[in-house]
């Protein structure tokens, strides 16, 4: 017998969504080859649907420039049902986000979290 019956799993998913409130659009990631056999990521015009968007606690460095950069990991939160991939993007209001992965430990889907950093 599965943990969480169908019925639990739509109550979780229920809750969840009357606290994700917050207007986004998801817009898929395309490569796109150049010609000069190098390719070119464009964003579709995407899919806008509800999110919950939380600070991370972790950043990633990388050189840029030729200097030390820092840039502040992100957590969003979409219905479960929504589709979003790695290298995608999610336009909150003002800010855009590019998703670079999702947690291994989402044991029962009651929400996709996506983990992001901001473009700047």
């Amino acid at each position: 017998m599965p943990l969480l019956s169908a019925n639990d799993l739509a109550t979780i998913r229920g809750v969840l969504e009357r606290v994700t409130d917050t207007a986004c659009t998801v817009k898929p990631r395309t490569i796109t080859a150049t010609s000069q056999a190098g390719h070119t990521p464009t964003w579709g015009a995407g899919t806008t649907t509800v999110c919950r968007i939380n600070p991370g606690s972790t950043a990633s460095k990388s050189e840029q420039g030729g200097r030390m950069v820092t840039k502040m990991r992100w957590t969003i939160a979409l219905p479960y049902d929504t589709s979003v991939s790695a290298g995608d993007r999610i336009v909150v209001g003002s800010q855009t986000f590019t998703v670079i992965g999702f947690p291994d430990d989402q044991s029962f889907l009651a929400e996709i979290v996506a983990i992001c950093e901001e473009v700047n």
